[in-house]
């Protein structure tokens, strides 16, 4: 289920809920499957090029990462990245 979407800055972002949430198997292999939300990106507007894609993907990363939200990057463009790092992972309590 779709909890909401936005637009902006070369990217649209949609926040869904995640059919799969299990909590007790998010500390296994392929955990990230498993946590209760998922973030859609999808370019938007005029994108210039692949490479002002990518930037904007990875000021979203930074910004996600400045407020300490865990993520897991899941994308065919992985290896374009710059930190391909995911966050630090966090308990997450039932």
């Amino acid at each position: 289920m779709e909890l909401g979407a936005a637009s902006g800055a070369g990217l649209s972002l949609y926040v869904n809920e995640n059919d799969d949430y299990d909590v007790s198997r998010i500390s296994g292999s392929g955990g990230f499957l498993h946590y209760p939300y998922f973030l859609d990106v999808e370019p938007f507007g005029q994108v210039e090029s692949f490479d002002s894609y990518i930037s904007a993907v990875e000021r979203l990363l930074d910004g996600l990462r400045a407020g300490n939200q865990e993520f897991v990057t899941a994308c065919d463009f992985e290896d374009h990245l710059r930190d391909k790092r995911a966050s630090p992972p966090r308990q997450i309590s039932p």
